[in-house]
């Protein structure tokens, strides 16, 4: 199974690799294809800088980076056919640090009810 994680950062770099990290310890089957599409969207405060220097020699991290603030929307438009080669896509905001067993719950969710097109976790401080 292909599951892409899609990260929009703008001007939170820390909290965006913490948010990576979390991505990288699921539990998952070691025959799923796990990789984070990290966008930049036009972060002027070094972000794009710490988050390639961080992150970006990671085979599993795909890094692009915007010109300018796109908005959240705007900011992911252009993954379009980025995402289409996946079985599943997350979006994970950046202030998220997921539980280990978070994708495994989504997946018994989505598997259960094939009419479903989205899941969202619960948040909590």
């Amino acid at each position: 199974m292909k599951i892409a994680f899609v990260v929009l950062n703008y001007k939170t770099a820390d909290s965006t690799i913490e948010s990576v990290d979390s991505i990288f310890k699921l539990s998952v089957d070691p025959s799923d294809e796990v990789r984070v599409l990290l966008v930049d969207n036009g972060s002027r405060d070094g972000s794009w800088e710490k988050l390639n220097k961080e992150l970006g020699n990671n085979p599993n991290v795909l890094l692009i980076k915007n010109r300018k603030n796109l908005g959240f929307a705007g900011g992911q438009s252009n993954l379009k056919s980025e995402v289409e080669k996946y079985d599943y896509a997350c979006l994970v905001n950046t202030d998220a640090v997921l539980a280990k067993d978070w994708l495994e719950k989504g997946l018994q969710t989505f598997k259960s009810n094939p009419k479903l097109a989205a899941v969202g976790g619960k948040a909590f401080d």
